[in-house]
């Protein structure tokens, strides 16, 4: 079911899963998981996921999850997002869209044209082909933190409810929380 990864030698090393994981911000705790084997993508893994979240409860995310199926997916199950935009797969410039405030635009994604291999064909033919999001430069100013400022893509697109230091810190606690799971 976990095969070992090809660049082992057989009788060497040990089976490895691919594990994605929903943690409380509040506690810390697991609340929801789910398993793959090592060669599935972990975006396949995340319907499933996301089926455990609530209307209303904001899901926050590392780059992986900064993409159009995902962040339609949420908004169809009026689940909120925020995550940090994969610069790697789609340009952000803040001269496009409309200007809420410094380095905060709200901008309309159009659904690419290639499919992702974790959709079927259905799934992505259902993906409306535009999607209001909010991008967010934020600088995060933390001693010893290599990153200095990052994009974030989200739902809320609200400048006054969600402002920028807001969004930013609440992404920090999640990177936070993720530089702790050694421990």
């Amino acid at each position: 079911a976990y095969p070992q990864q090809n660049v082992q030698k057989p009788g060497c090393g040990f089976p490895i899963l691919r594990l994605l994981a929903f943690f409380c911000l509040a506690t810390g705790m697991m609340t929801h998981w789910a398993c793959g084997t090592w060669y599935q993508h972990e975006l396949s893994l995340l319907p499933g996921l996301l089926a455990r979240l609530s209307a209303g409860d904001v899901l926050l995310g590392d780059r992986g999850f900064g993409n159009y199926p995902v962040l339609v997916q949420c908004v169809q199950r009026g689940i909120d997002a925020v995550v940090r935009a994969n610069t790697a797969r789609r340009r952000i410039d803040f001269r496009q869209g409309r200007r809420l405030g410094h380095h905060d635009r709200l901008v309309t994604w159009r659904k690419g044209p290639l499919r992702p291999g974790y959709l079927t064909k259905a799934e992505w033919a259902a993906l409306p082909s535009e999607l209001d999001l909010r991008v967010v430069k934020v600088a995060l100013t933390i001693p010893g933190l290599r990153t200095r400022s990052v994009i974030l893509v989200t739902t809320l697109l609200d400048p006054e409810a969600y402002p920028p230091h807001a969004l930013a810190k609440l992404y920090l606690r999640r990177w936070l929380m993720e530089l702790s799971f050694r421990h």
